[in-house]
């Protein structure tokens, strides 16, 4: 597994998204969410596969709770990385923001038993106006590092201006590629500020075969066929995992899943490295621009 710096901590390329041991989470999820004997046979197996790297937040059902048990109950609680997410204050209608953020930190302290976060995000742009409260907390060792997770490219860029910004986590993929376009991971980078990409598989879309595709997606059909022949016999969803994984800039690559063979498959193919500038180039050339009714899971049915 690749290793990648982010201020002094040595992190796995791949960063394993835990939102499916919370609830029942993804348009490709067929097992709903695992068991918490699935968790650890998963947790224990990504250790030993040199992830130490992940992802939750506690908007996602019990993932932080869950998470939290099976590290201590695996011993590998001192050598995980986790990302966690700020409450959402935007919606929360609390009159005193500073304290809400502060009752949210010490309860996720709680659920992951830790004695301070790694790395924690604000769960939306909206709540960028709270980064002062959320400094404050890193000054008083609630949290080592402070980020945003943001939705579209113009959020991102604002983000990239603002001091005590540490990470960014953004969407994109194979498909979707608009924050590639305003060149977000180098900007980013050049300023010292980490990129996490999620969305990676979108939400499981480009592991679906042909006839599992959605209805509200079938549009994706022939750019899909173009991305297989490109891919060979690896596979779509090794060569979109790789795609990300090649771009400059990128420090994290979080994907999401739900059991022991979609884990074996992320760490094959990640362990594959990165893809050749040729291949790299066929893809740019390959995908049109997508409507962002495609593109953007918000705007799917029943989101």
């Amino acid at each position: 597994m690749k290793k990648v710096s982010f201020h002094g901590h040595h992190l796995s390329q791949l960063v394993l998204g835990t939102a499916q041991f919370g609830f029942d989470y993804g348009i490709a999820n067929q097992v709903g969410q695992p068991s918490y004997r699935a968790v650890l046979k998963i947790l224990e197996r990504a250790f030993e596969g040199g992830v130490n790297a992940l992802d939750t937040a506690a908007l996602y059902g019990e993932s932080e709770v869950v998470l939290g048990r099976a590290l201590k109950d695996l011993g590998v609680r001192d050598r995980a990385f986790v990302i966690t997410k700020f409450p959402w204050v935007h919606q929360s209608g609390y009159a005193h923001p500073d304290r809400f953020l502060k009752r949210g930190i010490v309860r996720a302290l709680r659920n992951l038993d830790l004695d301070r976060l790694p790395l924690c995000l604000f769960h939306r742009y909206d709540d960028l106006p709270y980064l002062d409260a959320a400094l404050a907390l890193k000054e008083k060792g609630y949290v080592e590092h402070v980020g945003v997770s943001v939705y579209e490219p113009d959020q991102a860029l604002e983000a990239l201006s603002l001091e005590g910004i540490e990470a960014i986590q953004i969407p994109t993929n194979i498909l979707d590629r608009r924050f590639l376009r305003c060149e977000i991971p180098t900007r980013a980078a050049r300023r010292g500020i980490a990129v996490f990409v999620r969305s990676v598989y979108l939400q499981g879309v480009l592991g679906l075969s042909d006839d599992d595709l959605p209805d509200f997606l079938q549009e994706l059909h022939p750019v899909r066929r173009e991305l297989a022949r490109i891919a060979g016999e690896q596979g779509l969803a090794s060569l979109a995992l790789r795609y990300v994984a090649s771009l400059p800039g990128v420090l994290g690559v979080l994907t999401g899943l739900e059991t022991l063979s979609q884990l074996e498959d992320n760490l094959d193919w990640i362990g594959r490295g990165t893809l050749s500038r040729e291949t790299m180039e066929r893809i740019d050339r390959a995908i049109p621009r997508l409507p962002m009714r495609l593109l953007d899971m918000r705007q799917w049915p029943n989101a």
